[in-house]
């Protein structure tokens, strides 16, 4: 029994009966980032597998796992590495089982799709010499190489796509999880840790994927992929050698559909790790800021009389987030209180429309050109007509007049400009009205807008004289 052996048909149908056997020694080469096993391990994990199978099953694995019957049987290499045996996968059956279980397969690097494109263009050159003749061998086995090389590019990158995409999303909901997690609040270097796996995987694999895949990118070394591509189908359509052409732009078009969903990711990662970080820093600018109040407060606690307030004034500099805090503009308020001073300035307002609204078979119409002025300067026909309108027009208690006539005028006075009638309105009303009523002019400034004009005035108040006053 000793000398016999199987095949290997039959000891790959012995691999994958037991494929979890495989799978760890793999996963094992691939943590220590290495291409070969070292005997004593597959031995391990040989026994192993025949501790947990069928007692008649256990001379079948013994055999298809010998080291002579796999070295045999052409899956795998042995060599010896400071005195230990150790064995190398061969490269179609590592690629078969990474394929098997998904957790195994390897993302594309920098270095590998270096390789790769290497790989294209030494193809590329091959084809090329060989002056693409096709009863030529060289030409023949070239273009065979490029078929099972571009093949072989787009099943990774798709594939790699695939894997990328769903450990990404994986990736992001751990991290979204553990932080939203409400009994169990996530440490920060811990979330540092995890925002830094899959920075690496951006950096390391999202990237190289990227650049490999971008037809604008410049390499020093010579052609990207699209130009060394794109070169040789020209090549091949000008010597009539369309299959290869044709395959050629396939291989394009499938490669820059793969070009925008890679960008995605890039940008989702991107998007998530700058929220993140976000994060972070506006926790460490509270936790900073906490501490100095802290310290801030323990002052107070002595038995110092004088220190029963917190000195801020540091504290203010140094966070920067309330310099300035008072000199902000806020929302202005509408000054509409449920008091007796509100109700009747409201309803004064009121009266003082209404009675507009009587007079309206005497509302003005003012002259539409004010440009054609006198020598002084004054259109006098304007505003004689203006005055005879408020010379009989009520004026009620207000705490704007300005705004408060402009209203008005603007309501009722045909031909009205609010920039040279309301001046002159309230020329007159300061003037010929002041017996009336109390006008108080205050340091408080007010901006009116009207037509894309702007009129920046003081407040004026207006207040009825009492009878006894007026009798004085």
């Amino acid at each position: 029994m000793s000398s016999k052996r199987f095949g290997t048909i039959e000891t790959i149908q012995v691999i994958f009966q037991y494929p979890d056997t495989f799978f760890d020694l793999i996963q094992a080469m691939d943590e220590r980032n290495e291409l070969s096993v070292p005997e004593h391990e597959l031995l391990y994990r040989v026994e192993r597998a025949m501790s947990s199978a069928p007692t008649k099953e256990r001379k079948r694995i013994h055999l298809a796992f010998r080291t002579a019957n796999l070295a045999g049987s052409g899956l795998m290499s042995i060599d010896k590495k400071a005195g230990i045996p150790h064995f190398y996968f061969d490269d179609s059956l590592l690629q078969l089982l990474r394929i098997c279980d998904r957790s195994l397969r390897q993302d594309l690097t920098n270095a590998k799709l270096k390789a790769r494109l290497s790989s294209l263009r030494e193809l590329k050159r091959q084809i090329i010499d060989s002056n693409l003749h096709s009863g030529s061998p060289d030409f023949l086995e070239a273009c065979q190489a490029m078929s099972g090389e571009l093949n072989s590019v787009i099943r990774l990158i798709h594939g790699n796509v695939r894997d990328l995409e769903m450990d990404v999303s994986k990736r992001m909901e751990d991290i979204s999880g553990a932080i939203a997690m409400s009994n169990e609040r996530i440490s920060i270097t811990r979330h540092y840790e995890l925002l830094g796996e899959i920075t690496t995987i951006h950096q390391r694999h999202i990237l190289p994927t990227l650049e490999f895949l971008n037809p604008s990118m410049k390499l020093k070394d010579g052609e990207n992929l699209h130009e060394a591509l794109e070169g040789l189908g020209e090549a091949c359509r000008a010597h009539s050698h369309f299959d290869m052409a044709d395959q050629i732009d396939r291989s394009l078009i499938s490669l820059n559909e793969t070009y925008k969903p890679i960008q995605a990711i890039a940008k989702r990662v991107q998007d998530f790790v700058a929220k993140n970080q976000r994060s972070l820093r506006q926790h460490n600018a509270m936790e900073s800021a906490f501490e100095d109040l802290r310290d801030l407060f323990t002052e107070t606690q002595t038995s110092h009389l004088n220190r029963i307030q917190m000195k801020g004034d540091g504290f203010v500099e140094k966070t920067g987030f309330m310099a300035g805090l008072i000199s902000r503009s806020y929302p202005s308020v509408l000054e509409l209180h449920d008091n007796v001073s509100t109700l009747r300035l409201f309803r004064s307002d009121l009266e003082a429309r209404l009675e507009d609204a009587v007079r309206v078979d005497v509302v003005p119409q003012l002259p539409t050109s004010i440009a054609e002025r006198t020598k002084n300067g004054l259109n006098i026909e304007r505003s004689e007509i203006l005055y005879n309108w408020l010379r009989d027009m009520p004026l009620p208690e207000t705490r704007d007049l300005v705004s408060h006539i402009h209203e008005r005028l603007s309501t009722f006075v045909g031909g009205y400009d609010s920039m040279v009638d309301l001046m002159d309105a309230l020329s007159y009303i300061m003037s010929h009205r002041r017996k009336e009523v109390s006008i108080k002019t205050t340091n408080r400034f007010k901006t009116l807008e009207d037509g894309g004009q702007h009129l920046i005035y003081r407040l004026r108040k207006v207040t009825p004289i009492q009878k006894e006053e007026i009798n004085d």
